[in-house]
């Protein structure tokens, strides 16, 4: 299913909020952003919320699956925003073919220091054991629009966009972007061992980062979003993590290139050491390759910013992570080696 425009503010949305959740406020109601779906905080009489509007894509047993998930997460101690019940007890409300939940609104900063860093992690491996087992349905298990793309994929959805990126590029920094996005992935094709594709599969949260892990001071107070959820090898989320922390111009600025390698496996050996079930020294080997991995999806997304400006920026920014990243593919053995078990080389 293809994915819609995001919902925008209407009065029926607002009347529907107080005829299904009895909110009243005064003011406007705030966009929080978000890319996929549109998020607004609302000072009401009984509190600040958040309302979240889905896409159409999110069906009934897709938000029944993240909800499920989040009870079992929630009783394995990790503090979630849960919807709240509309006025007649359903678990959500429906405005034309778009779910909207209403949470209780959470203040916080996000997953921005070292020290969160390693926090959340130890939450991530607690959310991965909660989540492990976890049976629903086949929606939920799926996210149609992700930063996550399955092994198999790649190959394919990146020529796609490459072919769409050449036929619609505004500027030259695109043009470019295609045509290394494409050697990337070439390199990665090549590069990584076959056994990355049989890796064991669970429930994943799918966008562990940023102002989704939300904390005060070092204090985990709230993972949000789930929007991106779905069954996936459970290192993908660790590996957006190392990603993110990799291509950080702050983490690089830090950090001797020595020094970025050590930091990442204690990232890795936090995540591993506060998990029931430890990883396998196939899914550590394979870390390298999903860390990589994460270049494609916003590449081919690219098609989607409507902003000249932003776009260009965009471009610029992925054109600097890939250059980065193929510094993994170059030194596979050492990289490999360094998330392996047993001492780090790094």
């Amino acid at each position: 299913m293809s994915v819609r425009e995001r919902a925008v503010i209407s009065s029926e949305l607002l009347t529907l909020l107080h005829e299904a959740y009895g909110l009243r406020w005064s003011g406007e109601p705030v966009d929080l952003g978000g890319s996929v779906n549109l998020n607004l905080r609302v000072d009401a009489n009984d509190g600040a919320h958040v309302v979240r509007v889905y896409c159409p894509w999110t069906t009934p047993e897709r938000a029944a699956g993240m909800r499920l998930a989040k009870e079992r997460i929630a009783q394995a101690g990790i503090p979630i925003a849960r919807p709240r019940r509309t006025l007649d007890g359903e678990p959500f409300a429906v405005l034309s073919d778009r779910i909207v939940e209403v949470e209780a609104y959470v203040d916080g900063e996000p997953m921005d220091t070292w020290d969160r860093l390693l926090h959340g992690v130890k939450a991530l491996a607690q959310i991965h054991d909660a989540m492990r087992g976890l049976t629903v349905h086949s929606d939920a298990g799926t996210a149609p629009y992700a930063n996550y793309m399955r092994v198999e994929d790649v190959e394919n959805r990146v020529r796609e966009a490459v072919e769409r990126t050449r036929r619609e590029a505004r500027d030259a920094d695109e043009l470019l972007l295609a045509t290394r996005a494409l050697w990337l992935c070439g390199e990665l094709e090549a590069a990584q061992p076959a056994s990355v594709r049989a890796l064991p599969r669970q429930l994943a949260h799918g966008d562990f980062w940023d102002n989704n892990v939300l904390f005060r001071d070092s204090q985990l107070v709230a993972v949000l979003d789930f929007d991106f959820m779905g069954e996936r090898a459970r290192i993908e989320d660790i590996a957006l993590i190392l990603c993110y922390t990799f291509t950080s111009e702050r983490f690089r600025a830090e950090n001797s290139p020595a020094r970025r390698m050590s930091r990442l496996r204690e990232l890795v050996d936090t995540y591993d050491t506060s998990l029931q079930e430890s990883l396998t020294n196939a899914e550590r080997t394979a870390l390298p390759y999903a860390l990589v991995r994460n270049a494609f999806a916003p590449f081919c997304h690219l098609w989607r910013v409507g902003d000249p400006g932003d776009r260009r920026r965009y471009a610029r920014a992925m054109l600097q992570e890939i250059e980065w990243l193929s510094e993994i593919l170059a030194d596979t053995t050492s990289w490999e080696r360094l998330f392996a078990l047993g001492k780090s080389c790094g």
